[in-house]
């Protein structure tokens, strides 16, 4: 687990590599960058937090593998295992400070909203914990199950099933309304409060919008194939990436002003900084796009 100071083998590339870790499992855990300290998950069955210069702050044992991404804040670490425990961490030491049991598998990520946490299990359930000391709160089954991120509101949170629905919840558990989307949804919601509307990628090629009030369909853009990554929202743009390869930038009303093309599938969910769009691709790559869908960089096999 040692940092290597390979550099790109593109000579001259804006992106270059300033170091790299090897594992002997995969890792799906996205990282969580907070005071220039990595934190991720690993299917080794560890929680990790690198430094900004490639060293290892300290890992930490869970119960099972981690494909969950962890959250940050308040100097603590929360995160999830495929053996069913959500465990909460000192961010400095990793040091355990509680966790809850669920007794089932675990991909989603948690999710804060003002005291609470909540996550979603693989046998189709949703549960609220309290913040402070892992206290389960409620928990509400809502389909067979449930392996993408819930979306969380202010006294709501809105939940994709493996077979088909998306749901809100109110800040008790009880479901305040159900759709049926259809085929297994793995893409996250995520919701435009401004304009009213939770959007989520569909396995049936599209983007789709449904009304925070009721869930009736806002609007639905057509994909050229299956979107099973996660959309994201910044600067007015909604961006996400498809099964095919294409990535997309559509207005808060569903309109499309862009689309790339990635040059793999996008499973993966867009991460936007500075005006710049970073894609990755089933075929091990990363990509950098402007604002404008115009190509900046592409790392190959990174």
């Amino acid at each position: 687990d040692r940092p290597s100071s390979a550099r790109s083998d593109r000579a001259g590339s804006a992106l270059s590599e300033a170091w790299k870790v090897s594992f002997r499992a995969a890792i799906t855990s996205s990282p969580r960058c907070e005071n220039d300290v990595v934190y991720f998950g690993c299917r080794d069955g560890h929680l990790y937090a690198y430094g900004a210069d490639g060293k290892l702050r300290w890992r930490y044992r869970a119960s099972g593998g981690i494909g969950a991404s962890p959250l940050v804040m308040d100097e603590r670490v929360i995160c999830a295992d495929y053996g069913g425990n959500l465990f909460c961490l000192k961010a400095k030491s990793g040091e355990p400070l509680w966790t809850l049991p669920l007794r089932a598998k675990i991909v989603s990520s948690p999710v804060a909203g003002g005291d609470r946490l909540f996550i979603a299990t693989t046998d189709g359930r949703v549960v609220a914990a309290r913040l402070r000391d892992g206290k389960r709160l409620w928990s509400r089954k809502i389909g067979v199950s449930i392996r993408s991120t819930v979306a969380v509101g202010k006294d709501f949170v809105v939940a994709a099933t493996t077979d088909g629905s998306l749901q809100k919840l109110g800040a008790d558990g009880t479901v305040a309304w159900k759709v049926e989307v259809g085929g297994e949804i793995l893409s996250s919601p995520i919701v435009l409060e401004e304009t009213g509307v939770v959007v989520v990628g569909a396995p049936n090629r599209s983007v789709q919008a449904r009304s925070l009030a009721t869930g009736a369909l806002a609007w639905k853009r057509a994909t050229d194939a299956p979107v099973t990554g996660s959309p994201v929202f910044d600067g007015g743009v909604i961006y996400v990436g498809t099964r095919g390869g294409t990535v997309y930038a559509l207005a808060p009303d569903g309109a499309e002003r862009w689309r790339a093309d990635a040059g793999g599938a996008v499973f993966s969910k867009p991460a936007v900084a500075a005006g710049t769009i970073f894609i990755t691709t089933y075929g091990r790559e990363l990509l950098a796009l402007d604002a404008g869908g115009t190509k900046l960089e592409q790392l190959t096999r990174c």
